[in-house]
C-alpha cells in the first residue's frame, strides 16, 4: 500500500544521500532521521532507534555535540 511505497521512497532517499554525499555526511543524517520518523509513525520503534542514533552520531561528528541539529533529532 501507500505506507510500503513511502518506506521505499525514504530508503531510496537514504541510499542516494549516502552514495552522493558520503556515509558520514549531514545529508545522510537528515535522510536517516526522516526514515526513523517514518518508523516512529508506524510504531516500529526498534527500527527507528538505530537510525536516530546513527544520525545523531553523524551530526555530532560534523557540527559538535551542542549543535541545534542534534536537539532536533532528539525531539
Amino acid at each position: 500500500g501507500k505506507l510500503d511505497e513511502a518506506e521505499r521512497f525514504f530508503k531510496a532517499a537514504l541510499h542516494q544521500a549516502k552514495e552522493g554525499f558520503g556515509l558520514r555526511d549531514p545529508h545522510a543524517a537528515s535522510a536517516l532521521k526522516n526514515l526513523a520518523e517514518f518508523y516512529v509513525l508506524r510504531k516500529e520503534f526498534e527500527k527507528a532507534e538505530p537510525l536516530f542514533l546513527e544520525a545523531i552520531e553523524i551530526l555530532e561528528q560534523s557540527f559538535g555535540p551542542d549543535d541545534i541539529r542534534i536537539t532536533l533529532c532528539l525531539h
